[in-house]
């Protein structure tokens, strides 16, 4: 079974790994690697609240999968399912925190 596994990992990382000389450029960044200099659209405040916004988004999905494989785990309390459950519940309140803290913007810059 660890061989099947090994393989298994193996082709996933060959998939997934760009071929040689071919690089991926972080969206929204295109011009910037044409060009060579910033655009004004992608200040880093600008940049930051939009891989938060995306991370979320990346949250929220994961998190209902958890919700939707908590129906494998079997019916009726069990430690197992308890933990989960927990789990789901920690996570849900860290995106609404997350969430509430990115509609208030940026937090002002703090000077020692």
């Amino acid at each position: 079974m660890s061989r099947m596994a090994t393989l298994v990992v193996g082709v996933l990382l060959l998939a997934t790994a760009p071929l040689p000389g071919q690089t991926k450029a972080a969206p929204g960044r295109e011009s910037e690697a044409r060009s060579g200099k910033p655009s004004a659209a992608s200040s880093s405040s600008i940049t930051a609240q939009e891989d938060l916004k995306q991370d979320l988004k990346t949250m929220r999905s994961l998190l209902g999968r958890m919700q939707t494989n908590l129906i494998f785990v079997g019916a009726g309390p069990t430690p197992l399912r308890h933990q989960f459950e927990l789990e789901i519940e920690m996570w849900r309140a860290l995106i609404d925190h997350m969430e509430r803290a990115a509609r208030a913007g940026p937090a002002p810059a703090q000077t020692p």
